[in-house]
């Protein structure tokens, strides 16, 4: 008995020690196992022009694809000198490698090597010196490589030899202007730049443009510091306009004397007139958004302040409501407002202050799913300024784990382009399904992810914009059948949770296009197979008669349709349908009043609410409303930041895309503001953000500015011996005359080609381009660039060949003449026959 009783202390024992050494060994993994983000470590390039610093280029740990890292455009010294300034944060910068090529990367220029620097506070500085092989208005890819305590850094921009475009000057004037903002006593100038008119919100800070008041423009009654002088980015230069941007943080003190920060940046396009010495300002837009810190902000039960920043919020709440998750300036907080508690899930940002490598905007953040606890699955896209991935481009899923307050990467996609191409090309579709499936739309190709064994599969191929939509959580994408988009006869959808695919027919007798999602609800338009019609010039046209609004399980659930009306156009925008009108005439389709479906049932069932509050000093607030519970009086709160989960192996998986269909990118201060295959978009988007269209290689297809005056292309006439009276065939062959082609154009309209196939043929090593939808004004571009715009009125071809500050000159084939008509005329004659035009480009 005294033996059993000894063993069975001794096995006792045993145990307890042994639960003892698990839990402290299990401690110890625990701790071992969780860390904060490494801090940043590359050093920074900064390029001059005169005493000026400009152009602050960040770094990339590995090579990128220089066709798509198109962000700022560096003017070379007249000598074609270069200085260039390193800030080292510490590292030890041991050689500078160089390379010049052209946009596409093929060529290589000239490429050198830099190892006398002039070393001093914490920075290197040296001068690149240029051979005199570089074209006058010709843009280059500059490639720096920075070899540094024992690591290399890649870093890009485009170089041009400046020619008469006054870089100087305009940031001599941008400074000027930027400064007198801040002196409210002595700003009068300014009013002479500004364009205020009553459309403007005089009310907010958060965005301050041209049209803006003066007081608007000295920040009213706002009182703020900036933290360091801003460094100029050149975005666009050339004989046109220069487009120039200033990035920097405001600090200001809160209403309890906290130290507040805003990121603002200021949008300037600028030109110099040489012959009175006048700087004219074409565009100025200033945005502010406030760096959320929580402990500068105030809470009540069910209203939390975000401040100065734009009223579109990126957030998710749980089913109950009482916990969302919100995205502000580059960072993921989340906000339990059972307990009053607040968590930075996600920063690059140091607690310490704010420093520009961490604070460089280059990557969004966008939510996946929330639970109830409080734990969520989200997507880190574009660059990447600390951490694991410091210095790369790619897309980043993470999980968060409210229990265990960590946070854990699932999987990292590697990107070779810039932040800009990465949301453009692959920020399309994000999913994170339950069953732990990540689907990614990448060019053309839905691709499914399984996240546990990090497998990849293509689901669905061949989705080029214009023929699939997508909703807005992600879940569900719709998708044309059949290879015509003017007459597809079906559409897919699919369930990305439940992987489950319905077919929405059409009758035989009509096509379909998709539209968008409301939520759940799909919605798309139909077309009579009678109306879709294609035109002389080769362009279709897609009437749709009705618009269908179906549920989860395709039953309609509204239909729009009005006796004699067509929605040439539709799109969805958050809980609202937009459709854009027309009505048929003698003359053809002539445009109506937009019309709008808003779904009200989903706003009044929602339990989270963005609203607006109005301050003094601050002007327009944004803040988030949850619930209708009733309000208390501000109280602090509790903030808490989680730890990473340290990996014991890469969560890499290289996607292999390779080329997909031609986009064309509208770029904008700097930034992408479309990616799309219609170039009509692109460029009406383009003239009205004063931007520039660019297609594959960095080539510009469409820019705002052009000469005020182009003479006349070709001879005013053609010689039509053996060309019969159609006025296709003489305005083709006038055409391709002035480019020294001939050919029989009466025999390939015989064999049944159009315009567009007969000019892509012919004009080999040239780009045709649809213009259709343009406006005269917009394809007087490519008049600019001497090359004539085939243009359709009422079936009868034309050819715009010139034209002056009065006047566009058009080739009229019935007189083989070419006459002059008054830009309003012209205008007029254009629209009401559909602005349909053919162009080209080298």
């Amino acid at each position: 008995m005294r033996k059993g009783v000894i063993k069975a202390v001794v096995l006792l024992a045993v145990f307890l020690i042994t639960v003892a050494a698990t839990g402290l060994f299990s401690y110890k993994n625990n701790t071992d196992m969780t860390s904060e983000m490494a801090p940043a470590t590359l050093p920074v390039v900064y390029l001059q022009q005169g005493d000026a610093r400009i152009n602050r280029l960040y770094g990339y740990t590995s090579e990128m694809d220089g066709t798509g890292m198109r962000d700022t455009i560096t003017p070379l010294e007249k000598d074609l000198s270069l200085p260039v300034v390193i800030k080292t944060y510490e590292n030890e910068i041991e050689e500078v490698n160089y390379e010049v090529r052209t946009m596409d990367m093929e060529r290589l220029i000239e490429n050198g090597k830099e190892e006398d620097f002039s070393k001093t506070n914490g920075e290197v500085e040296f001068t690149l010196q240029f051979q005199n092989i570089l074209e006058e208005e010709t843009e280059y890819v500059l490639v720096l490589t920075v070899q540094y305590s024992g690591k290399q850094a890649y870093y890009y921009t485009r170089i041009a030899r400046e020619s008469n475009y006054f870089v100087a000057e305009s940031l001599e004037f941008v400074s000027d202007f930027h400064e007198q903002t801040f002196e409210k006593e002595n700003s009068e100038s300014l009013a002479t730049y500004l364009e205020p008119d009553n459309m403007s919100d005089n009310a907010t800070l958060q965005k301050v443009t041209i049209h803006s008041s003066l007081r608007q423009v000295n920040w009213a009654d706002f009182e703020g510091e900036r933290l360091e002088m801003p460094v100029p980015s050149i975005k666009e230069m050339g004989d046109s306009y220069n487009a120039i941007v200033l990035q920097y943080v405001l600090t200001s003190a809160g209403e309890n004397g906290e130290v507040e920060y805003y990121n603002v940046e200021e949008y300037y396009r600028v030109r110099y007139d040489q012959a009175i010495g006048r700087m004219y300002l074409l565009n100025y837009e200033r945005t502010m958004n406030q760096i959320f810190r929580g402990e500068n902000g105030t809470v009540t039960r069910n209203r939390l302040m975000l401040g100065v920043r734009s009223s579109d919020v990126e957030y998710t709440a749980n089913e109950k409501g009482n916990i969302i998750a919100f995205v502000q300036e580059g960072e993921l907080w989340s906000y339990n407002s059972d307990n009053n508690h607040l968590s930075q899930i996600y920063s690059f940002r140091s607690p310490e202050g704010i420093s520009d490598r961490e604070n460089h905007m280059g990557h969004q953040i966008q939510i996946m799913k929330i639970d109830e606890p409080g734990s969520m699955d989200f997507v880190v896209y574009g660059y990447m300024n600390r951490g694991n991935h410091e210095g790369q481009t790619g897309i980043n899923v993470f999980h968060y784990d409210s229990v265990g307050n960590t946070i854990e990467e699932i999987l990292f996609i590697p990107y070779d382009k810039s932040s800009e191409m990465l949301k453009a090309e692959w920020g399309k579709l994000f999913y994170v399904s339950d069953g732990n499936v990540f689907y990614l739309l990448a060019e053309d190709v839905l691709y499914r992810i399984d996240l546990d064994v990090r497998e990849t599969q293509r689901v669905i191929e061949g989705l080029n914009p214009g023929r699939f939509a997508v909703s807005e959580d992600g879940r569900y994408i719709a998708w044309q059948e059949g290879e015509d988009a003017d007459r597809a006869e079906a559409l897919k959808i699919m369930d990305l949770e439940e992987e489950e695919t319905r077919t929405i027919n059409g009758g035989g007798d009509e096509f379909l296009r998709p539209i968008g999602f409301v939520e759940s609800d799909f919605v798309y338009g139909l077309a009579r197979a009678e109306d879709v019609i294609t035109d002389a010039a080769g362009n279709t046209r897609f009437p749709m008669y009705r618009v269908t609004i179906v549920d989860k399980d395709s039953q309609a659930v509204k239909d729009y349709q009005k006796e004699g009306f067509y929605v040439s156009k539709a799109y969805v925008d958050r809980d609202t349908i937009f459709l854009d009108r027309e009505i048929r005439t003698e003359a053809g389709y002539e445009s109506v009043e937009q019309d709008t479906i808003k779904n009200q049932q989903i706003e009044s069932s929602r339990k989270i609410a963005i609203e607006t509050s109005q301050s003094e000093k601050k002007q327009s607030q944004v803040q988030i409303v949850l619930g209708d519970g009733k309000m208390e009086s501000a109280k602090r709160l509790q903030i808490t930041v989680p730890k990473e989960i340290a990996l014991t192996e890469k969560r890499n998986v290289k996607l292999d895309t390779g080329k997909g269909h031609e986009n064309y990118c509208v770029y904008s201060g700097g930034r992408i503001l479309l990616s799309t295959s219609s170039l009509t978009e692109a460029i009406v988007l383009a003239d009205q953000n004063m931007g520039v269209v660019i297609g594959q290689e960095q080539k510009y297809i469409w820019r705002r500015g052009r000469k005020s005056v182009q003479p006349m292309i070709g001879a005013g006439e053609v010689d039509i011996a053996g060309v019969s009276e159609s006025s296709a065939s003489r305005c083709l062959t006038y055409l391709l005359r002035t480019e020294e082609i001939n050919i029989d154009v009466d025999d390939l309209i015989a064999r049944g080609e159009t315009p567009k196939q007969i000019l892509t043929e012919a004009l080999n090593g040239r780009k045709v381009m649809d213009l259709t939808g343009c406006s005269v004004e917009q394809v007087l571009y490519y008049i600019n660039l001497n090359m004539p715009v085939f243009a359709m009125v009422n079936n009868e071809a034309l050819l715009i060949v010139g034209y002056d500050e009065h006047n566009i000159l058009l080739y009229q084939p019935e007189l083989n003449v070419v006459r002059k008509m008054g830009r309003q005329d012209s205008n007029a004659m254009f629209e009401e026959a559909g602005n349909i035009f053919l162009g080209y480009i080298e």
